[in-house]
């Protein structure tokens, strides 16, 4: 039998090699027979790994009793136990995870680097968060005898890029929402500045008239915040309950599910539009403030300006040699996009407006005459633009960009990966698994 390690003596030390990767390390002996038995024991955990890993159970069980049964389910309890409040529902949702499964009922004494690897490879950055905590409360407790993967090999953590809503998308939000109440919290967010939480359970006792101020305690945090506001806030807050919580319906609607609710919101993406404009032989310029839709936009043949580093007036004389665009989707709909989106086009260029927001905007009237400029709104879709979406998606002009699929039966995991805020496209349901 060829033998992982062998032996050999430097300078009166005896030392082994490892034949595998050629790596030398000292026995710390001088006796030959310590040092043969010493290499004998290497050999024999090489070619014998189960009968060790028994041993080992042996030896520690004197210690823990429960170290023979204990597996990673356990584990992430106990930590849960442990937390309160907000902090306790993050960590019951985050160990739901579907990528913990394949460890989720592993005896610890157990598992292997491979368990971990395949787990962070399935798995989403809050993954790699949550089950590095995980791994550090048992080693922290003894219940491992040694790391299942060492520091320097966990994937490093890659967090998306994060910012503010830019004033469009804002608007943007502002326009598609048609519950007056969730309006008026949208606003006060924006204005405000404060955690959605704390502004879904302001009250009106929190408001100061006379001195123009909100006051209120942190939920998080506990700290008492202090907020002046001017006279478009104070309108916002006059159409709200005078007595009691301003948002009664919002207040009481989980923080998790509160958050779920803006995200949709801040989600809108013209993807499909971009396709049936390119389906129907034109050339598309997609504009957004955030990499990921305009990546997104790009994979489905626009071309991408991000006019937080390109003015959009720029990016269209390029495209267009300086002639203008023959149409323009506007999908915020306020004075400004308006003004600049008509700007962009040639003469006999056609502006749509798909979303409004202000009650009114103003065109300017020379270039409107002068070049015949046609302004069409568009409210929405027939029975027969339906058929002919479907008649696209039929030949393959138009693809649905789809983030995930689940069968009905997993219609609980399908609201879940929803809820977790990750996906990009759309989810569809079916009766099996696409």
């Amino acid at each position: 039998m060829k033998h992982q390690f062998n032996l050999f003596q430097r300078s009166g030390v005896f030392y082994c090699e490892d034949t595998a990767t050629g790596k030398q390390t000292s026995l710390r002996t001088r006796d030959r027979a310590d040092a043969e038995r010493l290499l004998h024991a290497k050999n024999e955990a090489v070619h014998q790994p189960a009968m060790n890993l028994q041993i080992a159970q042996v030896y520690l069980q004197h210690g823990d009793s429960a170290l023979a049964t204990r597996t990673w389910q356990e584990v992430m309890a106990q930590i849960t136990a442990t937390k309160t409040g907000s902090t306790q529902a993050r960590w019951q949702t985050a160990i739901r995870d579907k990528a913990l499964d394949g460890i989720r009922h592993r005896r610890l004494i157990e598992t292997t680097p491979e368990h971990f690897l395949a787990a962070l490879q399935v798995g989403r950055v809050a993954t790699n968060v949550y089950l590095r905590r995980i791994h550090h409360y048992a080693v922290s407790l003894h219940w491992l005898p040694w790391p299942v993967l060492p520091k320097h090999h966990w994937p490093a953590i890659r967090f998306q890029d994060k910012r503010a809503l830019t004033w469009e998308e804002h608007q943007q939000i502002i326009a598609r929402e048609t519950d007056p109440a969730k309006r008026a919290y949208y606003e006060l967010l924006w204005h405000l500045g404060g955690a959605q939480t704390d502004i879904a359970t302001l009250t009106a006792e929190d408001i100061d008239w006379q001195q123009k101020t909100i006051a209120y305690c942190r939920q998080k945090t506990g700290a008492v915040s202090l907020v002046s506001f001017g006279a478009e806030v104070a309108a916002i807050l006059k159409s709200l309950p005078a007595t009691g919580q301003l948002f009664p319906t919002l207040a009481h609607i989980p923080c998790g599910r509160r958050a779920r609710i803006f995200r949709r919101r801040v989600a809108g993406l013209g993807i499909h539009g971009v396709q049936i404009a390119k389906s129907a032989g034109a050339q598309v310029m997609a504009t957004s403030r955030q990499p990921q839709r305009l990546a997104l936009a790009e994979q489905y043949g626009a071309i991408a300006v991000n006019t937080a580093l390109q003015p959009l007036a720029a990016a269209v004389a390029e495209f267009t040699g300086g002639e203008g665009v023959d149409v323009v989707v506007d999908n915020i709909g306020t004075r400004a996009s308006v003004r600049e989106g008509i700007a962009q086009l040639r003469p006999g260029g056609k502006f749509l407006v798909v979303a409004y927001l202000d009650e009114s905007f103003e065109v300017p009237s020379l270039p409107l005459f002068k070049t015949e400029l046609e302004v069409i709104g568009c409210r929405g879709s027939t029975k027969q633009d339906l058929i002919d979406v479907v008649r696209l998606v039929q030949s393959g002009q138009l693809v649905p960009v789809l983030g995930a699929s689940y069968p009905l039966t997993e219609i609980a995991a399908a609201a879940a990966r929803l809820e977790s805020g990750d996906l990009i496209g759309r989810i569809w349901l079916s009766r099996e698994t696409l």
